[in-house]
């Protein structure tokens, strides 16, 4: 995989990186040429080995849109499930699955966009399939927006724009990555969410990595740098009184 360079995603990225109040964001936007680089090909035979083929479909997980209907509501997910046609039922299946070809293109932008990481080993079933374009529009600007306020209002046409621009979403598909506790590079003391999305565009190979972390101070951090940040108060007052400037009050 090679990044591209695109100075619209590193102006935005840096922009949507930002430290709150309550919550501090890291987000990068990256895209990428599937183009194999020397370290590609020697990943791409790895994974084909041991009778394995490119075109070998793997496992996995649900759709993150899926999962959170049937975390609302269940029955009527099932009601509504048990009046799809076999064909409609098929259908909705074929994104539980995707080759190992597809597999070793999510783990290359991986291995790219995080170097201090290894993902060689991570399974399929750690990838979901997004079929509802809508969805992951509208999860991503609830969670930037709920965090950055008219901030992100500001920027989130642009983003979209820029997106759009780079990698046509339209006909893209869209994966999302779930890592375990081990593997996760957001898994740093407090985390409150994070999503990574890829959007790939087959026809240009070309792939779109947008990751995003919520980080909040835990209430130890908050007292530690309250503390500290009194007693540098206290340190600078105790300088100025030496040097015997008053300030009036």
């Amino acid at each position: 995989m090679k990044l591209l360079q695109n100075m619209t995603f590193e102006s935005l990225s840096s922009s949507l990186s930002v430290s709150g109040e309550s919550i501090n964001i890291q987000a990068s936007i990256e895209s990428y040429s599937c183009k194999m680089t020397t370290n590609d090909k020697r990943l791409y035979k790895e994974l084909n080995m041991h009778g394995h083929s490119p075109k070998d479909l793997e496992a996995l997980a649900p759709s993150e849109s899926q999962v959170q209907k049937n975390s609302v509501s269940p029955q009527s997910t099932f009601q509504s499930r048990s009046r799809l046609s076999s064909t409609e039922e098929d259908s909705s299946n074929i994104v539980l699955v995707m080759n190992r070809k597809m597999l070793f293109t999510l783990i290359s932008t991986l291995n790219a966009s995080f170097p201090d990481y290894e993902f060689s080993h991570v399974k399929s079933e750690e990838f979901s399939r997004e079929p509802d374009l809508p969805w992951v529009i509208n999860n991503v600007n609830s969670l930037l927006s709920t965090a950055m306020g008219e901030e992100f209002a500001i920027l989130s046409t642009d983003m979209w724009k820029a997106i759009n621009d780079e990698i046509n979403l339209q006909n893209c598909q869209i994966y999302s990555y779930h890592p375990d506790m081990e593997t996760d590079p957001f898994g740093e003391e407090g985390s409150v969410w994070s999503f990574n999305y890829f959007f790939f565009n087959k026809q240009i190979k070309r792939i779109v990595f947008f990751k995003c972390t919520g980080l909040r101070l835990s209430a130890d951090a908050s007292d530690y740098i309250d503390d500290n940040c009194n007693l540098f108060q206290m340190d600078v007052c105790n300088e100025i009184e030496n040097t015997g400037i008053k300030f009036l009050s």
